[in-house]
């Protein structure tokens, strides 16, 4: 329990900077599309930029899952980081009012996410 909470906290802290990261670096490939103006504004979403946020959203994910589980050991950190990504991604579907696909696309690419950060954060640390 000491070190599960740290644990969650770096695994949580490590998925936002890298979420913003992937959703900023993709700023510098494609300049013309824009994810959260288009969400601040209640436009519908292309696929460029759906697909941008769901990549981000599942970057975030990943390397929460894998540093919370690499840290505390368990499995149960990983998976419990997804859980924790599964609330901002869908308040921020709910709240954009974007299409019930996306919100499909939120929870498979969290929970997703945080299955394949687990399992390889899981062989990382077995293997040492």
């Amino acid at each position: 329990m000491i070190r599960f909470l740290p644990a969650l906290s770096a695994g949580l802290l490590t998925g936002l900077v890298i979420s913003e990261g992937i959703a900023a670096g993709a700023g510098l490939f494609a300049p013309n599309v824009e994810v959260f103006s288009g969400l601040e504004a209640g436009q519908r979403l292309d696929d460029t930029a759906a697909s941008i946020l769901a990549l981000s959203w599942l970057g975030g994910a990943l390397c929460s899952a894998a540093m919370a589980t690499a840290i505390s050991g368990e499995r149960s950190a990983g998976w419990l980081t997804g859980l924790l990504w599964l609330v901002p991604t869908t308040l921020i579907v709910v709240l954009a009012g974007l299409d019930d696909w996306m919100l499909l696309v939120a929870s498979l690419s969290s929970l997703g996410g945080a299955l394949v950060g687990t399992r390889l954060a899981l062989r990382v640390v077995i293997s040492d």
